[in-house]
């Protein structure tokens, strides 16, 4: 199991590269990965803890075809 100092260095890493980003979509999605790392290196080791999604909050699933894919 990661320890919560790898979920802090990993939080941080995406926020600097969200810093570094011309697409503003992308620079929520990071952000929004950032808080769920920094999260679950705030909890106790051995808490459960889902998975992060790198979406936002509120920004659901991507569903359907992928733009360009052909069946």
């Amino acid at each position: 199991m990661a320890s919560s100092k790898y979920y802090r260095r990993q939080s941080d890493l995406c926020l600097q590269l969200a810093l570094l980003q011309n697409d503003p979509q992308m620079t929520l999605s990071l952000v929004g990965l950032a808080k769920e790392l920094r999260a679950k290196a705030d909890q106790p080791d051995g808490a459960p803890a889902s998975a992060p999604t790198g979406l936002p909050e509120g920004s659901g699933t991507i569903s359907g075809p992928r733009p360009g894919y052909r069946h």
